[in-house]
């Protein structure tokens, strides 16, 4: 786990051009709130209580035309609360993962939510 933490340092510290909106990479997303969101992800899957405040450091900094990465990053939240045994958060930010992957028909993230089990044991779903 610590080489991958240490390798998202790496990349934050390489990262060029400092503008991620440079016309020279335009499908390329990896500057400020996404190779945080990335991180945060990556923390959320070995279930890192460092997770949560990744996340929630990097959401309000999401475009806001980033609407499936926003709708994974509320599936990463409530799995980073889940883990902490933080059933309201969780379910907080389960709600909300779920209302925006239903609206933009998001299957990959409702599968991942209805594969999220809450500290009381139960599915999300």
């Amino acid at each position: 786990m610590w080489s991958a933490l240490r390798a998202f340092d790496a990349a934050a510290a390489l990262l060029l051009p400092v503008d991620p909106e440079d016309p020279a990479l335009p499908f390329l997303f990896l500057g400020g709130a996404h190779l945080d969101r990335w991180r945060g992800h990556a923390l959320a899957r070995l279930g890192e209580h460092e997770a949560i405040n990744s996340l929630t450091d990097a959401l309000p900094r999401l475009p806001p035309d980033f609407v499936r990465a926003r709708a994974g990053m509320l599936v990463d939240l409530a799995r980073a609360h889940a883990a902490t045994g933080d059933r309201h958060a969780a379910l907080t930010y389960a709600r909300q993962a779920k209302q925006l992957a239903s609206q933009i028909k998001s299957d990959r993230q409702l599968r991942r939510l209805a594969a999220l089990v809450l500290p009381t044991g139960r599915n999300v779903s």
